[in-house]
């Protein structure tokens, strides 16, 4: 089994970020769209659900549009998560000079000579970076979670502004990497707020040997004094995890999932 205790490249920690959080899908797929259209260098797009609904084809249209514009515009979507999401309905992005990939291709001829991973292996982030302004969080692009439909899902999405964008970036392109053999050249850090916060990005990817979110999430459990709330929609917890929260609750922590 790897050793998960212990990253093999601790992310660094960068200040100077401003954060917004966003709980209302509606509202955070709004901040999104207004950064695609705003955006004038690049906008990075990474998701696992990427529907072709009414909230899809508002984001596409922006994204053509981005790219009209000049924009470096790549989207990466995963081919499990978003089986109704075909090149067809990506052409527009295609037609103004963006790029979009498969992440892991459910067929084997897809994947372009490579090997990426099994087919259960899947790309489940939703990033996005656009200029100097990243979203990352769990919210799709689908009207299941915001825009011109019905919001059906309690999630989550935050908004980043500042240096750790950079780290962001690599991220992105870590994942590109690995669907196409390419990379971009990363976005400059941002300059830091004076009334910012850090930000540590975190990462998780087993086949790349990449567990510092774990690791993050275990230093947080030995170190909490008075509470540890954890809300989650995919709750199946390897036995450390369940270790960690059974001695935070015996030492008086205020543990509840």
């Amino acid at each position: 089994m790897p050793d998960r205790s212990r990253s093999p490249s601790p992310p660094r920690r960068t200040d100077g970020n401003l954060i917004d959080v966003y709980t209302d899908g509606d509202a955070a797929f709004a901040a999104a769209l207004d950064a695609i259209t705003s955006a004038r260098e690049r906008v990075w797009l990474e998701m696992y659900i990427f529907e072709p609904d009414a909230t899809g084809r508002l984001a596409i249209d922006a994204l053509a549009r981005a790219a009209q514009r000049g924009c470096d515009v790549v989207v990466l979507f995963d081919r499990w998560g978003s089986p109704r999401f075909s090149l067809r309905h990506a052409a527009p992005i295609h037609a103004a000079g963006g790029q979009v990939a498969v992440y892991n291709p459910l067929l084997p001829w897809n994947k372009l000579g490579r090997s990426i991973a099994p087919i259960l292996h899947r790309d489940h982030r939703k990033l996005l970076i656009a200029d100097d302004t990243a979203f990352v969080g769990g919210h799709n692009i689908s009207t299941a979670y915001g825009g011109p439909g019905p919001e059906l899902f309690c999630d989550l999405t935050v908004r980043l502004r500042g240096p750790c964008l950079r780290d962001l970036g690599r991220v992105f392109n870590s994942a590109l990497a690995r669907a196409t053999g390419q990379t971009r050249p990363g976005p400059p850090a941002p300059p830091a707020n004076a009334d910012g916060v850090p930000v540590q990005v975190l990462a998780l990817d087993a086949r790349q040997q990449e567990y510092s979110l774990d690791v993050a999430i275990r230093a947080l459990l030995r170190i909490a004094r008075r509470r540890c709330y954890v809300a989650t929609p995919y709750f199946i917890p390897p036995p450390w995890f369940i270790e960690a929260l059974t001695r935070a609750a015996q030492r008086g922590v205020d543990v509840r999932i």
